[in-house]
C-alpha cells in the first residue's frame, strides 16, 4: 500500500484478507509511505521471501517492477489494484473513477454552483487523472470553465486537503464547491474551512471520494463517491488465484462501478 495510514487502503486490504485467508493463504501487508524506492524495496524483499503472489496498489505509474516481464523475472505473479501504469500486462482492479467524479460534479453543478475547486491527487497518477478528466468534462457540459488556481494537485492526504482549500480560496476567494479526489483530502478541507469559521455547506459545499467509514462520521457527514473497496480487495485475490494456478495467462482488467453517496457536507450555493 502506498499509504498505510489511509483508510481507504486499509479497507481495501481487509477484502483481500478476508478473500486470501478463505483460500488458505496468509497475507502481508506492507506500506511504502509514498515512497517509489521504499515501495521497489519492499516488492524485492517480499519476491526474494518467495512469497506466492503480491496484489499492488503503486505509489506511482513509473516503478518498471510493475512490468508483466519483470514481475516474472522474480518469480512472482502481481495485480494491480486502484492505480498503476496503464499498459502493464498485469492484472488491474479498479473502480469506475472517471464516472464517479462526473457523476458527482453535475450534481454540485445541478446544485447551483458555479464557482468549483477541484483538490486532485499527483499530476501523473493514473486514478488522479481520470478523476480530474471527470471534473473538466462535466463543467464542460454546462458550459463553466475550470480557472487557473482552481485545480490544485497534491498528494491524496488529510494536509494536501488543508493547502488545497487554502491556496484555491486564496486565487478565487468566490469559490462555493470544492471536489476533493480522497476522502482523506476531503477530510483536511474540512478542518481548514473549520478552522477559518467558514461553515459548510452555508457556504462552501465539500465532497470527497472514497467513501470510508470515517466519511459518515464527521460533520457535516460528507458527500461523496463509493468505491466498493472490500470487493475490489476480493476481486484483487480471484485475479491473482486464477495466475498462481495457471488458469489464466492472459492479462485481465475488472473496472468495477461507482455510486455517488449525497450527505449533508453539500448544499445549494449561498444567496449574493
Amino acid at each position: 500500500m502506498p499509504d498505510i495510514t489511509n483508510p481507504f487502503f486499509t479497507e481495501v486490504a481487509a477484502g483481500v484478507q478476508t478473500a486470501a485467508e478463505r483460500h488458505g493463504y496468509a497475507v502481508f501487508l506492507a506500506g511504502a509511505d509514498g515512497s517509489p524506492k521504499r515501495q521497489a524495496k519492499l516488492i524485492r524483499a517480499l519476491a526474494d521471501r518467495q512469497v506466492d503472489g503480491m496484489i499492488l496498489c503503486p505509489v506511482d505509474n513509473a516503478d518498471p517492477l510493475f512490468d508483466a516481464a519483470s514481475c516474472d523475472d522474480h518469480g512472482v505473479r502481481c495485480v494491480l489494484i486502484d492505480r498503476g501504469p496503464r499498459r502493464s500486462g498485469n492484472d488491474v482492479v479498479t473502480c469506475d473513477n472517471y464516472g464517479g467524479s462526473l457523476r458527482l460534479t453535475r450534481h454540485l453543478i445541478e446544485l447551483g454552483h458555479t464557482r468549483l475547486g477541484c483538490i486532485a491527487g499527483p499530476k501523473g497518477l493514473g486514478v488522479s487523472q481520470d478523476r480530474v478528466r471527470g471534473f473538466r468534462d462535466a463543467m464542460r457540459e454546462f458550459g463553466l470553465a475550470a480557472p487557473e488556481g482552481s485545480v490544485y494537485h497534491g498528494s491524496f492526504s488529510a494536509a494536501a486537503g488543508e493547502e488545497g482549500a487554502a491556496s484555491i480560496l486564496r486565487v478565487h476567494p468566490d469559490t462555493t464547491a470544492l471536489f476533493c479526489l480522497s476522502d482523506w483530502t476531503a477530510l483536511g478541507a474540512l478542518a481548514y474551512l473549520s478552522k477559518h469559521s467558514i461553515p459548510v455547506p452555508g457556504q462552501v459545499s465539500v465532497a470527497g471520494f472514497d467513501n470510508i467509514h470515517m466519511s459518515s462520521l464527521v460533520h457535516p457527514a460528507l458527500t461523496t463517491v463509493d468505491q466498493p473497496k472490500r470487493e475490489m480487495g476480493q476481486a484483487a485475490v480471484r485475479l491473482l488465484l486464477e495466475r498462481i494456478s495457471g488458469r489464466r495467462e492472459a492479462p485481465k482488467a475488472i473496472t468495477l462501478p461507482s455510486t455517488v453517496i449525497l450527505r449533508d457536507s453539500t448544499g445549494p450555493p449561498p444567496v449574493s
